[in-house]
């Protein structure tokens, strides 16, 4: 079902990723998809989440961000956790009257060694700290109070929003409080009426009450409970509210349940395996084609990946990769003859015209891009992150222009007239270009129940991936002798003239990192004649120079006042292995001005996966596509040390 509707889209329930069954919700493809198709001009969007995946939030945040037309975002219930994130997108947020608004630290389940916790722990604070940033632009208040209020988790109705920035205005009309499913007792801080919601068929009784009261649980305070005690009761919610109703105590209403329970069972007589044995609700059982099929991609995702399978897959590990193809054909209709285990492989590997079609081969694909994508995203450059990405419709160069600061207003005499003024302007340019290999699962691999040569493939295609990508971003800095590539002046991205290339007495230091930044803090417009003050965010060096800068930017407790470093908590560290060299650089927040400009083809993050049928090699063949450009924006962003050291 399509999310929008003339100008109007529809965002209710979880932010969730494409790769789950459960359609519910939606996902960055469901909005990226939805812009498209609408193009340009103003949209309204209706958005009512508790949150979900981060990383899908911070994705639509962007590309209703990049959105050509007004965006205006109305929180018609709740915008909690990653739905906040998208909230902070609109060029106006209208919140109505008893709706809520919640930030917070982003947070994760991890399951492995404590390299791994570690790892995800950095992961987490890096996620917080850009997404801390997003809300300090949006609200005009600093970071730190940012992040404190992200670390507390802070729930704001309409006007505490407003008052804090988070939202424009308030909306006439009343919140209708029907929230979001879900269950929020997982959230520390959330409302007590929240609280008592579980997260299935149960909605909050429509009010009207500014204090977010509820006069329905107030009147039955163990309501709340016995609701998530029946959420697997498989009983209506009219059912539920009707026994609620006629119940006094919890007790009651457990027996009600019970009696209830039982008829229902007795009526529709399901079969032994209606119900899962996991707890998951109805429907959740291998005889379920899409629970089976979800079930079967974490069991392959599992064995490629090494991860511990978790819930329904622990059952069907020990399968082999014939067996769970064959059950799933099986349970979609498909009779499978085991007469040979060649043709249960052409059996459960059915294509049509060369591409596959079968669910079985796409649970193969799926799984073998979560490998692709997680060994891509291990291997992505730093440069890439302290750029600005901007996506492209086809292979023709895209232009970046770059005007100067607004005129200086001038004083007008008495009787006098106004003035006009110009702005200046730069342009630079940068084009996408195809890249891709193909890599293949032979039939013999499947028939022998071996998919560590696929996993190897992905992970190193995946690998491979971002190598192309860091490869051509590294490019735009070692051109030119490692004075960067050529910009539209015909001069090099680091030059002396432009005072953004330092020399002699450049070796990683205090006193040069003080002379960068002072470089940076004297950067013009392009008019040159307005200063522009940036202030350098990130340092980037080669391995060589990674524990100096990482002491460097390091907080320092000072014993005197002249023991204190000035840069400490001010510079993030990046290491980038190809320079190998002693220069360094210094670059300016690429919010506030990107020296590296990057993109995709039609939003199609990453490289993208495809599979058919091998032909020449009696398996099933993947292709590998990415679709990737950069180029350098403007020199002003960034500082340049050669690491020479001091003329003695």
């Amino acid at each position: 079902m399509s999310i929008m509707r003339d100008s109007t889209m529809t965002l209710y329930g979880a932010v969730r990723t494409d790769d789950l069954d459960d359609l519910s919700g939606f996902s960055a493809r469901d909005v990226r998809t939805a812009l498209d198709n609408h193009g340009a001009g103003d949209i309204i969007v209706c958005l009512n989440s508790p949150g979900g995946n981060a990383f899908e939030g911070l994705a639509i945040y962007n590309a209703l961000k990049s959105h050509h037309g007004k965006v205006t975002i109305n929180i018609d219930g709740v915008a909690a956790s990653a739905a906040s994130l998208i909230a902070m997108a609109g060029d106006e947020i209208v919140m109505l009257s008893g709706a809520m608004i919640m930030i917070h630290d982003p947070r994760s389940v991890t399951v492995g060694t404590s390299a791994a916790h570690r790892k995800v722990a950095d992961d987490l604070e890096l996620m917080a700290r850009q997404f801390g940033e997003i809300y300090a632009e949006r609200t005009g208040q600093t970071p730190q109070a940012i992040a404190e209020m992200m670390a507390a988790e802070t729930w704001c109705d309409a006007d505490k929003a407003i008052a804090s920035g988070f939202a424009t205005r308030k909306a006439e009309t009343k919140s209708a409080r029907i929230f979001a499913d879900f269950d929020y007792s997982q959230y520390g801080n959330a409302p007590k009426f929240l609280m008592q919601m579980k997260k299935g068929p149960t909605a909050m009784p429509n009010t009207t009450d500014g204090d977010i009261a509820n006069d329905f649980l107030n009147a039955k305070p163990w309501a709340g409970r016995f609701y998530r005690s029946a959420g697997t009761s498989d009983l209506s919610i009219g059912v539920l509210n009707d026994i609620v109703e006629m119940s006094a105590t919890y007790d009651d209403a457990r027996d009600e349940l019970v009696a209830a329970m039982a008829a229902s069972t007795n009526a529709n007589k399901p079969s032994p395996q209606s119900r899962s044995p996991y707890g998951l609700g109805a429907g959740n059982t291998f005889g379920n084609p899409n629970f089976l099929a979800k079930t079967i991609g974490d069991v392959l995702h599992a064995r490629m990946s090494g991860a511990a399978p978790e819930g329904a897959a622990r059952e069907l590990m020990g399968c082999s990769i014939l067996e769970l193809g064959s059950r799933l054909a099986e349970v979609n209709g498909q009779r499978i003859s085991w007469s040979s285990r060649g043709e249960v492989v052409d059996n459960i590997m059915m294509t049509a015209g060369g591409h596959s079609t079968s669910d079985f081969s796409q649970l193969l694909l799926g799984a073998g891009n979560r490998v692709f994508l997680d060994a891509y995203k291990l291997a992505e450059s730093p440069l890439k992150g302290l750029g600005k990405r901007r996506d492209a419709a086809d292979f023709r160069p895209l232009m970046s222009i770059r005007l100067s600061e607004a005129p200086a207003l001038l004083e007008k005499p008495e009787g006098g007239e106004l003035t006009y003024g110009s702005r200046s302007e730069t342009v630079e340019s940068f084009a996408l270009k195809p890249a891709g290999r193909i890599f293949a699962i032979t039939r013999e691999a499947l028939i022998n129940d071996d998919l560590g040569a696929f996993s190897s493939s992905a992970r190193a295609w995946g690998r491979t991936a971002a190598l192309y990508e860091a490869d051509r971003l590294y490019s735009l800095f070692s051109a030119n002798g490692g004075a960067g590539a050529t910009l539209s002046d015909n001069n090099a991205l680091y030059t002396t003239a432009r005072g953004n290339k330092l020399t002699v007495g450049s070796a990683l230091a205090s006193g040069s990192l003080s002379s960068a930044r002072q470089s940076m803090r004297s950067m013009k417009d392009p008019d040159g004649k307005t200063f522009i003050n940036l202030k350098p965010r990130h340092l980037v060096v080669g391995p060589s120079l990674e524990e100096t800068a990482l002491q460097l930017a390091a907080t320092i407790t000072p014993t005197a006042i002249n023991d204190v470093n000035t840069f400490a908590g001010k510079l993030d560290v990046h290491v980038e292995p190809r320079f190998q060299d002693a220069t360094w650089r210094i670059f300016a927040d690429p919010s506030d001005l990107p020296v590296i400009v990057y993109g995709y083809l039609n939003g199609q993050a990453g490289p993208q996966l495809a599979t058919k049928e091998g032909w020449t090699t009696l398996g099933m063949e993947f292709r590998c596509v990415l679709d990737f450009g950069c180029g350098l924006e403007d020199w002003r962003g960034s500082v340049m040390a050669t690491g020479e050291a001091p003329a003695e």
